[in-house]
């Protein structure tokens, strides 16, 4: 169950962001425009998951053409 959340942890930018946060409620702007950049990054690539996935399911298929 760790080791789950520990890769979580790695791959998801909530210890970058929550950083960034903490520099903004302190006065400071350290790393904001890191994690601003990676919500960018991460934002663009659900955006294309998000059309490919579209893209996919609006192909025809005989299977759902003539399912009853």
């Amino acid at each position: 169950s760790e080791g789950v959340f520990s890769v979580l942890g790695d791959i998801l930018p909530l210890p970058l962001l929550s950083q960034a946060l903490r520099s903004v409620l302190a006065g400071s702007v350290r790393g904001v425009a890191q994690a601003a950049l990676c919500l960018v990054v991460l934002l663009a690539l659900a955006a294309l998951a998000s059309c490919a996935f579209l893209v996919l399911r609006r192909q025809v298929r005989p299977e759902r053409v003539f399912a009853s």
